[in-house]
């Protein structure tokens, strides 16, 4: 959980994370997503609410 800590981009590197299955991004700073968070496949929820995001990746 790293809400409400004013993110304004995510870390290189989440693709390996890949036995996390919530990850909460509420409450920051974020303006876009990095394509590489859909190689997160055990991935069930993602919260992204109030955040300053134009776009997800495809």
């Amino acid at each position: 959980d790293v809400s409400g800590n004013s993110l304004e981009a995510l870390p290189d590197g989440l693709e390996r994370l890949t036995v996390l299955r919530t990850f909460n991004l509420w409450e920051n700073r974020l303006n876009e997503i990095p394509p590489n968070l859909g190689e997160m496949r055990n991935l069930t929820k993602l919260s992204l609410s109030e955040n300053k995001l134009k776009a997800l990746p495809p």
